[in-house]
């Protein structure tokens, strides 16, 4: 008896393993990276931003997109994948967008990005 409880155990306990690892994990990580995402462009909402301070938070955000496009490419699950692409949340054009600010050199050129990804993010 003591053997069927040790494999139910074990079994179990594999099953909730490959659940988080390969379906639940990504998804956290997304959320993860969305909200940097977001925290990030909040720096812009003031709009007496300076392009010379603005540099870091746009390496940020490029960073941002770099493991955005990894976490979408590589482990997204297809289920969510599709959960997003129903939301109209595209998350390649996400990722245009963010590469778009390390080379923005205009108030106005960020200013529309900011607002083109909030349309994108659905904030």
């Amino acid at each position: 008896m003591k053997m069927y409880i040790g494999f139910i155990s074990f079994f179990a306990g594999s099953f909730g393993y490959i659940v988080f690892r390969f379906l639940l994990k990504p998804v956290i990580n997304y959320k993860r990276i969305k909200k940097s995402i977001i925290k990030n462009i909040k720096y812009f909402e003031n709009e007496n931003f300076t392009i010379d301070e603005s540099k870091m938070i746009c390496k940020k955000l490029n960073q941002n997109a770099k493991d955005l496009s990894n976490c979408y490419d590589t482990k997204m699950p297809v289920w969510y994948k599709t959960m997003l692409h129903e939301n109209n949340e595209d998350v390649p054009d996400i990722v245009n967008i963010l590469i778009k600010f390390e080379s923005s050199r205009k108030k106005e050129h960020i200013t529309a990005h900011i607002k083109e990804l909030k349309n994108r993010l659905h904030i």
